[in-house]
């Protein structure tokens, strides 16, 4: 149902574009983020720099998200919450974290 679908403004595009039918780990296709434009405009080159280096960092770190140890990555759910999503989700899931970190550590 498209009830539930994001709703983007009409010229933004979707943030990142995982596929969910995908293996292996997370592409940098996949996680080529198309920044929205209230938080481009308060970066600077640097941090923009930055934040698509971290992203390429902690995808190669996570590496493929349907044999990583959420252990081994702190910005995960647990084993047992990890455990109990579809292929599908942890690739959402994952890219969401990286982006979201990259951000963070930028």
């Amino acid at each position: 149902s498209l009830d539930n679908a994001p709703v983007y403004a009409s010229d933004e595009k979707p943030f990142f574009s995982v596929d969910q039918n995908g293996n292996g780990p997370l592409t940098m296709s996949e996680l080529q983020i198309n920044i929205p434009s209230a938080i481009d405009k308060q970066l600077s080159d640097v941090q923009r720099s930055c934040v698509i280096k971290a992203i390429e960092r902690l995808a190669n770190e996570a590496g493929d998200p349907e044999t990583l140890n959420p252990a081994n990555v702190a910005y995960l759910p647990d084993q047992e919450s990890w455990s109990q999503l579809n292929s599908s989700s942890k690739r959402i899931i994952l890219a969401q974290a990286i982006t979201s970190r990259s951000f963070a550590v930028c």
